[in-house]
């Protein structure tokens, strides 16, 4: 299933029953363009990794967060 980070907080809503049913979470989402704008950056990096965090602290089921980095 793939979950648009950036957008998370409008889908949550949509996909939370089915969010509820996961026990794992493989976060491998990320921009590795090296040329974009700090704010546009950190935006794709930082704060969709927070956002993906807040919505696996809701996962009653949830055992493992995988982070994959570059």
């Amino acid at each position: 299933m793939h979950l648009d980070v950036l957008a998370a907080r409008i889908r949550l809503q949509v996909v939370q029953p089915l969010l509820h049913q996961r026990s794992h979470v493989v976060h491998a989402a990320a921009s590795i363009k090296f040329h974009l704008p700090v704010a546009v950056a950190a935006r794709a990096n930082i704060t969709a990794s927070l956002n993906m965090l807040e919505v696996a602290r809701t996962l009653p089921m949830l055992s493992r967060f995988v982070y994959v980095s570059t």
